[in-house]
């Protein structure tokens, strides 16, 4: 399942983020080696709060539940096109907004369109005998509202997802610097299943 050419997100926020740290910082420590120190909680931490964010953003990704609101500004031009959502993995779809031709604010019935996945990303797509709604040519004119996230814990967290975490932070930790990287790191490739193309 491809991509629709000219309809890409517009934009995404994360309106309800998760006050967790995915690994938390006494695992990290542990990896360090540092587990029983204090001296360097808050650097380490930072580091990993980097590492969880680069993540994040370059694959996509919401590690712990949070709450996303993606932006568009047109619906797909097709019935068998399917709106291709950012962020993995959803647990749910709360709801699809737009804005109608007269410039009034509508949501979409949850009666009218369904979701699926493909390839390790979410789709909509409206249910058999409807169409995607006439939305006002405008940005932003439809807005997306869903949950992402692994589950609520660290716990729910993936194993290699939460070790390149740990290879990332204590990179970081080592080498205090943006030094260029020659080759593969382990953390890219633990995190390989998790690159998704279409999006």
């Amino acid at each position: 399942m491809d991509s629709i050419p000219g309809l890409m997100y517009k934009a995404y926020n994360i309106i309800t983020p998760n006050a967790d740290l995915p690994v938390p910082l006494e695992a990290v420590k542990q990896h360090l080696n540092m587990d029983e120190l204090s001296h360097a909680d808050e650097l380490i931490m930072a580091y990993t709060l980097s590492a969880v964010k680069n993540i994040e953003t370059q694959y996509g990704m919401a590690m712990l539940t949070q709450t996303i609101k993606e932006y568009w500004s047109a619906f797909p031009s097709g019935i068998d096109a399917p709106m291709l959502l950012r962020i993995q993995p959803i647990q749910s779809i709360t709801s699809v907004e737009y804005v109608d031709e007269n410039g009034l604010s509508q949501t979409w019935s949850s009666d009218e369109w369904t979701y699926g996945g493909y390839n390790g990303t979410t789709f909509i797509t409206p249910n058999p005998g409807y169409t995607w709604p006439s939305a006002w040519n405008v940005p932003n004119a439809i807005c997306v509202t869903y949950i992402a996230g692994y589950g609520d814990a660290p716990a729910d967290l993936p194993w290699d997802i939460g070790q390149a975490v740990n290879f990332m932070a204590a990179d970081m930790f080592a080498k205090r610097e943006d030094s260029p990287q020659t080759f593969t790191r382990a953390s890219e490739n633990l995190l390989r299943p998790y690159y998704r193309h279409a999006v």
